[in-house]
């Protein structure tokens, strides 16, 4: 159970969440300090609720706000990269289903882990989507709307409503995202 401090700093990591994701659909670089605060608070929020992989996640997340931080003058000369094509996201998604019942079944064996192949299934495809994002590929956001839903149930079961909620936003300003990044 959360206590009221914390259930601050979840509505602190909502606020800044919301601001990255739009601020990354619009192309503002700013985004990347909202995924650092972001990212830094949701790491000690998922490791009190006991999802695991998404304490994981969360941490690769503030890698990758860095990385990104430091690619976007690259990004802001350069643009949208070239889309891999469907063969190659065939065999990510493939590649990302067996990577997930691994992991779900290793956290099987915490006996403090909660949704264990629901958390493998958002942490492993959320690494994906996330190097696609950093490396400014459209598609992306097509991950993102699939990945959000999930997560917006794996949250809601361990009883993180905001962070619900949010992953609900998500999923519409990832189909924003899309639209703005495929339409110029």
């Amino acid at each position: 159970m959360l206590n009221i401090g914390m259930r601050y700093w979840e509505a602190v990591a909502v606020v800044f969440s919301i601001l990255y994701t739009w601020l990354l659909a619009d192309g503002n670089m700013w985004c990347w300090w909202f995924a650092i605060g972001a990212s830094i608070i949701y790491i000690a929020l998922t490791i009190r609720v006991g999802i695991f992989a998404e304490s994981f996640l969360h941490f690769v997340y503030l890698i990758m706000a860095i990385y990104g931080l430091n690619r976007s003058r690259e990004w802001e000369e350069s643009g949208i990269s070239e889309s891999f094509g469907w063969p190659i996201h065939l065999l990510a998604v493939g590649m990302g289903g067996l990577t997930t019942f691994i992991f779900g079944r290793l956290l099987t064996t915490f006996k403090s882990a909660k949704a264990t192949y629901l958390d493998s299934f958002t942490t492993v495809f959320s690494l994906w989507a996330t190097w696609l994002m950093v490396n400014f590929y459209a598609e992306n956001w097509l991950y993102w709307i699939v990945i959000d839903a999930a997560s917006s149930v794996l949250y809601f079961r361990q009883r993180l409503f905001l962070s619900s909620i949010l992953f609900l936003a998500y999923m519409l300003m990832a189909l924003r995202g899309w639209i703005l990044w495929t339409t110029g």
